[in-house]
């Protein structure tokens, strides 16, 4: 579990304190609750959990999941009906739907050669399952200060939504290397020129231009080192990392570990990773890891549960749907249908408001 806990918010000790002082002074917005019902789970079949890969991934019209199992990447429709896309001869790294028939998806393979590697950075056509190269490479001990030599690393996600890569070219040693931030596809290279990312800096968290030609201040930053999946909601309300939920609009801080009821049996503490924002409401999904015992991690227990960030209302959905081992939860499109993973398969529910 040393690879999923890299995922883990870190941070504890004061923070119930805090949570309570923070409280004492937050207005309950009841404008809008999400109160819903699970109508339906579905059973779509055997997947790869893989940490650095994060949830399954949701098409961009909501029709579609897609997953890894055994090199082999597969589809899904809401019906649960899978299909074979494409053998890979390397392991996935990373992957995201680019638009509704392409995925893309970065490959890495170990060489045999200590610990080079070969990398590509592929679009694969999920009709056809045929395979375009964007960037391939490889590593030495000096790759990364030869001139001339570039690496793709992705996909990544604006603020937006897009999906893009970062392009890096090593310059002579002692020289800082070019950094381009590049569209998957050309003729979107103008439309998400726009496009944001997000980073965090000494003085907070900023929405910064794919271009870094310019920059927004969002909320201050609380401790020294902050996680590296911070999210914002869609219209730009809230900010979330790990266990720090931010309401931007007053840059009040809820911290979420210390909400999530009681631990269960054997574990002393529990926190949050793998986590999102609802595309279209305020409300955040997101694993439940409680550990315990003399290591840490010698007991562990996941769950998956839904906040709502107006009402504060905590939804353990592992409870509501009689399963458990929920893990690597991931909204549709819609946000009324979730996807995740247990025990080896790969299930999603449908939702609807009470």
């Amino acid at each position: 579990m040393l690879m999923h806990r890299a995922f883990i918010s870190r941070r504890r000790g004061l923070l119930g304190l805090s949570l309570g002082l923070l409280l004492a002074f937050l207005p309950v917005n009841a404008a809008f609750s999400l109160d819903y019902v699970i109508k339906e789970v579905i059973e779509v079949g055997e997947a790869d959990f893989v940490p650095f890969l994060g949830p399954v991934k949701w098409s961009p019209d909501g029709t579609m999941i897609a997953f890894t199992k055994n090199g082999v990447i597969k589809v899904s429709d809401t019906l649960g009906n899978i299909r074979e896309v494409a053998r890979l001869d390397m392991g996935v790294h990373r992957m995201d739907w680019v638009s509704n028939d392409k995925i893309a998806v970065q490959l890495k393979g170990y060489t045999g050669q200590g610990m080079a590697t070969e990398n590509r950075l592929s679009l694969i056509d999920v009709t056809t399952g045929i395979e375009s190269p964007v960037h391939e490479y490889k590593t030495t001990p000096d790759y990364k200060t030869t001139p001339g030599v570039a690496r793709a690393s992705g996909p990544y996600k604006t603020v937006e939504g897009n999906l893009f890569y970062t392009l890096t070219s090593s310059n002579s040693r002692g020289q800082t290397p070019t950094v381009e931030r590049k569209s998957f596809s050309e003729t979107k290279l103008e439309s998400i020129g726009n496009n944001h990312f997000l980073r965090w800096s000494d003085s907070g968290l900023y929405m910064v231009r794919l271009d870094e030609s310019d920059s927004t201040w969002l909320v201050s930053k609380p401790f020294r080192k902050m996680g590296l999946f911070t999210k914002v909601s869609h219209d730009l309300s809230y900010a979330l990392d790990g266990g720090q939920l931010f309401r931007l609009r007053d840059s009040v801080r809820i911290v979420l570990d210390t909400l999530l009821g009681p631990v269960p049996e054997n574990t002393h503490s529990c926190d949050v990773s793998f986590f999102s924002f609802n595309p279209v409401a305020d409300e955040v999904l997101f694993t439940i890891v409680c550990e315990g015992g003399v290591h840490e991690s010698e007991f562990e227990t996941f769950r998956i549960a839904t906040f709502d960030c107006n009402s504060f209302k905590l939804s353990i959905i592992d409870s509501l749907i009689s399963m458990s081992n929920c893990v690597a939860p991931a909204y549709s499109p819609d946000g009324m249908k979730i996807a995740f993973q247990s025990k080896g398969k790969v299930y999603f529910l449908k939702r609807s408001l009470n």
